[in-house]
């Protein structure tokens, strides 16, 4: 981990392009894409999460912990693709076959017309 986790951010007001400072990246928390720039929701060291920036991922000076980031995303969309198709019926499902519109399915599996029974009416 000899890698530093900083980014450097040049101050508004300093025309002086060495007056920069760096700052630490505790945690990676997000990712979007922007203008077709990928951000990252960024916690940083020493800072409340009222302080929390979305960075250009070009600035940033922590390749592993964006690597860690993307490893941790994979793994949770994983394991939520995992549980939508647990939740989720088969499509061979007998139970989809009731979503057949009449005159269109066709088959062994084509649904029945309901049977009413007369003596209860």
């Amino acid at each position: 981990m000899g890698e530093s986790n900083t980014m450097t951010k040049k101050e508004d007001h300093s025309p002086d392009p060495d007056d920069q400072e760096e700052y630490s990246v505790e945690k990676i928390l997000d990712k979007r894409v922007r203008n077709g720039r990928v951000e990252y929701y960024l916690k940083w060291k020493g800072y409340g999460d009222e302080d929390n920036t979305w960075e250009p991922g070009c600035h940033l000076d922590c390749p592993e912990l964006i690597s860690e980031f993307e490893e941790r995303r994979k793994k949770e969309d994983a394991k939520k693709k995992e549980e939508k198709k647990i939740k989720t019926p088969a499509t061979d499902d007998a139970s989809t076959d009731d979503a057949c519109i009449p005159g269109e399915c066709s088959g062994v599996n084509a649904p029945v017309a309901p049977v009413c029974d007369q003596a209860s009416r």
